[in-house]
C-alpha cells in the first residue's frame, strides 16, 4: 500500500486542505492527515481534538488521523512511526510547493528525500528546480488550480 504523510497545523481545516488530502489519493492508497501539536512558534485557535475531529469529519475510509500533541515534532519521527507500524507499505510525503524552498532546514531533510512526494503547485513556485537542487526525482505533483488555497491568507481573514 501507498501511504500518504501530510502534516500540518490545519487550523482551521478548510476545503483546500480537504481537496489536498482528496487528489493525493490519485498518487496514494491512504492519506494520514496529522495536525501538529501546539508547540511551533504559531498559535492554535482550535484544539487538537477539535482539529482531528474536523478531519475524521472529512468521512473518507482513506483519509485518517491520529492524535500528536506534542510526542512528535517533526516529519522524520513520524515517518519512522509509519515505517514502523507499515513495515511493507511505501510511504510519500504530500506537502506544498512553498515547503521545497526551505526543505534544507527541516530536521534530517537528507533522510525524507528518500521518500516520494506528492506536491502541489503553490504560489507559482518552480517545482522542477527545487527537486533538481536536492537531486530529486521521485515525485508526483497535484496540477490543480483548485489547490492553490493560502492557509496564511484564511486565518489573516479570520482575524487569527
Amino acid at each position: 500500500m501507498r501511504i500518504g504523510l501530510y502534516m500540518g497545523s490545519f487550523d482551521p481545516l478548510h476545503e483546500g486542505h480537504k481537496l489536498i488530502a482528496k487528489k493525493s489519493l490519485e498518487f496514494v492508497d491512504r492519506v494520514f492527515m496529522i495536525p501538529t501539536g501546539s508547540y511551533w512558534d504559531k498559535s492554535m485557535h482550535h484544539s487538537i481534538d477539535e482539529r482531528i475531529r474536523m478531519i475524521e469529519d472529512i468521512g473518507d475510509d482513506n483519509i485518517v488521523t491520529f492524535k500528536n500533541y506534542t510526542v512528535y515534532s517533526y516529519t522524520y519521527e513520524l515517518v519512522d512511526v509509519l515505517r514502523s507500524d507499515y513495515p511493507d507499505d511505501e510511504i510519500f510525503l504530500i506537502m506544498g510547493a512553498d515547503n521545497l524552498v526551505q526543505f534544507d532546514k527541516w530536521k534530517r531533510y537528507e533522510y525524507l528525500l528518500e521518500f516520494p512526494f506528492v506536491i502541489m503547485r503553490r504560489n507559482g513556485i518552480d517545482i522542477k528546480y527545487y527537486l533538481d537542487k536536492y537531486h530529486k526525482d521521485n515525485y508526483f505533483v497535484i496540477d490543480n488550480e483548485e489547490v492553490d488555497i493560502s492557509s496564511t491568507e484564511i486565518r489573516r481573514r479570520l482575524g487569527y
